[in-house]
């Protein structure tokens, strides 16, 4: 609701509700409707400027907006309260006093139980509409707090592959490297025999490219520091060598 539709609304209410020919009536029922214009930043105070309307003319919709206004904004529940009782004793209690006396009788008893659902109904919606917005608040603060966790439950995991990968990569390497070493080896005793050495040969380039390339794999997925994990979930073939 806009902050001018409710003061059109008490205006129309005024003009419907009061004597026009009425100073009285018609002032202070515009002064309530046109207090609404502030409810937002002071609700109690323009609650208050609203009770002279209510007392001395015949409307209701500007007090029960600025009510409203009062449940929906202010955090003290027992100014809420004092605030509420205050328009329901305006409401019952007539003006002037003396000219109606008050009795025991089916009337005042009817005019007692207005005026508490005059008070009570906006409160109730008010309280409901903060306690929504308070709802929604804690929601989204549970929302983002399960969001860094899960952001910090990925980074933990993206660590621990990134470990693995390295340890892995650690021990395949030095596989690597044993089995050149090895067939380095078998060119130095076979010195002699040129077939034997060019077998040889031929099986350390083969590892020396599949180790490089193994380096090169690995090192890429470590790079991915802060990624989304998608390169650590790609399968990739183990070199299988043939010594």
């Amino acid at each position: 609701m806009t902050t001018t539709v409710p003061a059109a609304l008490a205006v129309a209410d005024a003009l419907l509700a009061n004597d026009l020919g009425s100073t009285v009536q018609m002032s202070t029922s515009l002064l309530a409707a046109a207090a609404l214009l502030l409810r937002r930043r002071w609700p109690v105070t323009v609650l208050l400027l609203t009770m002279p309307g209510m007392q001395l003319s015949f409307i209701w919709l500007a007090p029960m907006l600025a009510l409203y206004t009062v449940a929906t904004c202010v955090r003290r529940r027992w100014l809420i309260g004092l605030c509420a009782l205050l328009v329901a004793l305006v409401q019952f209690v007539p003006w002037p006093v003396y000219a109606y006396p008050l009795g025991w009788d089916r009337t005042t008893v009817l005019s007692a139980l207005y005026s508490v659902l005059t008070a009570a109904a906006p409160v109730a919606l008010g309280l409901l509409v903060q306690t929504r917005r308070e709802l929604a608040v804690r929601v989204d603060e549970l929302t983002r707090g399960q969001e860094r966790e899960r952001a910090l439950l990925e980074h933990s995991v993206l660590a621990m592959e990134r470990a693995r990968l390295a340890r892995e990569m650690h021990d395949v390497v030095s596989h690597q490297v044993s089995l050149i070493s090895i067939q380095a080896s078998v060119i130095q005793v076979s010195a002699q025999d040129p077939e034997a050495v060019s077998e040889s040969a031929v099986t350390i380039r083969q590892l020396s490219v599949k180790t490089l390339d193994e380096l090169r794999a690995d090192g890429r997925v470590l790079r991915a520091a802060g990624g989304d994990g998608r390169e650590l979930g790609r399968s990739r073939p183990w070199p299988t060598c043939r010594g």
